[in-house]
Parts: C-alpha cells; sequence; structure tokens
C-alpha cells in the first residue's frame, strides 16, 4: 500500500509541475473566461451609458451628442440630392458644378483625405474583424461561368446573324435561272 500511495504522490506532482508550466504560457481558463466577461460587462457599460445615463446631461451635451452623429447621414443625404439635383432642375446643376470647379485642387485633396479618414476608419476595421471580403471559391467559380455562358450567348447571337446576313447576300447575288425560278414559285406560293 506504501507504494501505491508513494507512486500516487509522485504522479500528482508531475502532472501539478506540468500544469503550472502550461499555465505560465497559456494561463488559467478560468481567469481568462472571468477576463472576457468582464470585458464584456464594461463594455456593455460603456454603450449603455452613452444612450441611457442622462442624468448629467443638458441640452448643450445633447446638441453636441446629435452634431456628432451628423456627419456620415448628411454626406450621403448631400451626395444623393447632388444626382437628384442634375435631373430636377439642369441649369442650376451647372451652375453649381461651375462653382465646384473654381475650387483649387489642393483644396479636393484636402477634403478627400478628411473624408476618406472619417469613413474608412470604419469600413476598415470591420474588414480585419472579418478577416476580409473575399468570396467563396466555389461561388467565385458559379459566377465565373454564368459570364462566360452570357458572352457565349451573345457571340452564337452575333455570329448567326452574320451568317444569315451572309447567306442572304450569297442567294440573292446568284446568276442561275433555275434558282431564280424556285425564288419566285417558292414567294408566289407563300402569297
Amino acid at each position: 500500500m506504501f507504494g501505491f500511495d508513494l507512486f500516487g504522490k509522485a504522479v500528482k506532482s508531475v502532472f501539478d509541475g506540468v500544469n503550472s508550466v502550461v499555465q505560465t504560457f497559456t494561463g488559467s481558463k478560468k481567469e481568462r473566461d472571468k477576463y472576457s466577461h468582464q470585458e464584456y460587462v464594461n463594455t456593455h457599460k460603456s454603450f449603455s451609458s452613452e444612450f441611457h445615463n442622462r442624468n448629467n446631461k443638458n441640452l448643450w451635451d445633447s446638441f453636441w451628442d446629435g452634431l456628432n452623429r451628423m456627419p456620415r447621414p448628411l454626406f450621403v443625404v448631400l451626395i444623393v440630392a447632388y444626382f437628384i439635383l442634375s435631373y430636377i432642375n439642369p441649369e442650376e446643376f451647372q451652375v453649381l458644378n461651375i462653382g465646384l470647379s473654381t475650387i483649387p485642387e489642393k483644396m479636393w485633396y484636402v477634403l478627400s483625405a478628411i473624408i476618406g479618414f472619417y469613413f474608412c476608419a470604419r469600413e476598415l476595421h470591420k474588414i480585419r474583424k472579418n478577416k476580409g471580403m473575399s468570396i467563396d471559391p466555389v461561388e467565385f467559380n458559379k459566377m465565373q461561368e454564368q459570364i462566360y455562358l452570357l458572352r457565349k450567348q451573345k457571340q452564337d447571337e452575333k455570329d448567326l446573324k452574320e451568317f444569315r446576313n451572309d447567306s442572304d447576300d450569297f442567294i440573292n447575288n446568284i446568276d442561275n435561272p433555275s434558282i431564280d425560278e424556285w425564288i419566285k414559285k417558292k414567294e408566289e406560293t407563300n402569297s
């Protein structure tokens, strides 16, 4: 009995040693889960405080919160309005374009950099989070096959049209009395 007890203690100490070495490199799963849950709770608290904790905010704070949320929708509305203006009132659209053409080119670079950073930061975050925006290879191959079939169909229709035009030209330019007689009979029977 004494041998088994000694053997059991030796095995337990070896496993405890291995476990402590592994935890040194990977950490304890229990601690990771606890930290992950705490991070989740803190994230929700920060988001909910932005929308629900209005006790310390006055009208001025609310105004600035609303103003901070306006640029993206405002850009979209203005761009759509620009295209709608071209349809509704082409003269004013041309006047607007003339006015926009007087802005120096370097100012357009500054504006595009500002808007690019403002809009792209969120999109880049989404791309990094989703590990890119690639499509499934099977779906890509199906799309390529559809494109090939559409192009082939268009080319076949074009070839058939050219063949019909060439054959009509060939038949109409034949100087053979028997064929001319056959064409006349065919036209008479169709009439």
